[in-house]
């Protein structure tokens, strides 16, 4: 049995650096995934909760619709503002 001697101590986070590496370079796939065309589950049925009363009904006389701003991207009923 051979006895290897390092001349350097032990580091931890060297070995956890490694295995980051390592798995990056397995998995790169999820790092260079294109996101452009993603959508939420709520634009994709087009179902979205209005921020004041939370629910997701929508009827001809009380439309949900989205605020103007272009950040905000918060959908509201027409009778909750």
């Amino acid at each position: 049995m051979t006895n290897i001697k390092l001349n350097y101590p032990f580091n931890p986070l060297h070995y956890h650096y490694s295995l980051m590496h390592l798995y990056r370079y397995l998995n790169r796939s999820l790092y260079f995934r294109d996101y452009s065309d993603w959508k939420c589950s709520d634009c994709v049925e087009d179902t979205h909760p209005c921020q004041v009363c939370n629910s997701r009904e929508k009827s001809p006389e009380n439309p949900i619709f989205r605020c103007n701003t272009a950040s905000c991207g918060r959908f509201f009923h027409q009778r909750s503002v």
